[in-house]
């Protein structure tokens, strides 16, 4: 029970660094005084080591209630998402995500598809994200998906613009989007789809089950690899996520909970022993 508490402590602690300035929680003074610490206080000198700077800030809606949510298809039926992938005609985007060598990379691949033939090659792009101590897979999606929305040309005019990706976290947001992490990628995307909405274009997020094969998503993965090799340089993150500071900060704190190693030995023994199937032979 304590160990619950102590992570929704954490949570609240780096939700309240995460408040836009305009919010009067954010002002709240958390330092330590000398005749007496409230229980805020005693959160902020608990987590005082948990790194803070370059947060970012999460607006009440990232965007308007009454504003249209893009259309969005999560069915796991794999043989069906496969045909539907296989016969899918306009443009296609695909994007993933890519964490090794303690970085985070984001990338996409883009082809037009007309009449069941490709006209032209198709186009990748890539991105270092930071380090993964600061950023996290589905922000990555997130990051890949506005950046291919953006730079997508103004020109085009009825199509059938089709986003692939198998990350579901960032499909869910996309159908859904509250106070999650990763709302500066989730306006963004929302500002282009409404601009290409307007010139008549048709939006539909895909996401892709792990069985389910796509040319264009390999080509998509191999390029947001390329960041995170092992000679790419480490960019700093645009932002520090609030879903992997958390993480973070409550694995720091459940390793401080953690007994010694010969402590609690006999009792560990006791409590295998107590209540199986042996006592219910000996009855």
């Amino acid at each position: 029970m304590r160990l619950r508490q102590a992570e929704k402590a954490a949570a609240t602690w780096i939700r309240l660094r995460t408040l836009p300035a305009s919010n009067p929680l954010a002002k709240l003074g958390t330092k330590p005084t000398q005749r007496f610490n409230s229980p805020l206080s005693k959160l902020g000198i608990e987590h005082a080591e948990t790194p803070s700077n370059g947060m970012e800030m999460i607006e009440p809606y990232s965007i308007q209630p009454w504003a249209p949510r893009l259309q969005a298809d999560t069915t796991r039926e794999e043989k069906d998402k496969q045909a539907f992938i296989d016969a899918l005609q306009g443009i296609i985007v695909a994007t993933s995500a890519s964490v090794r060598n303690g970085k985070v990379g984001a990338g996409g691949a883009i082809i037009d598809r007309e009449n069941g033939a490709t006209t032209g090659r198709h186009v990748t792009y890539s991105r270092m994200l930071g380090p993964r101590k600061e950023q996290n897979p589905y922000t990555a999606e997130l990051s890949a998906i506005s950046q291919a929305l953006r730079c997508l040309p103004g020109q085009i005019q009825g199509r059938n613009l089709y986003i692939i990706t198998r990350g579901l976290p960032a499909v869910q947001v996309l159908m859904q989007p509250k106070q999650q992490s990763g709302q500066r990628d989730i306006k963004v995307i929302y500002q282009a789809a409404e601009k290409l909405l307007q010139r008549g274009n048709r939006i539909q997020v895909i996401w892709l089950p792990a069985k389910v094969t796509s040319q264009q998503q390999a080509a998509a993965k191999k390029a947001a690899r390329e960041p995170t090799g092992q000679e790419a340089p480490l960019e700093p993150a645009p932002y520090r996520a609030r879903s992997t500071t958390t993480r973070r900060a409550i694995e720091a704190m459940k390793q401080s909970h953690i007994l010694p190693r010969k402590v609690g030995n006999f009792t560990t023994k006791l409590d295998r022993a107590l209540p199986g199937k042996h006592q219910e032979a000996l009855r």
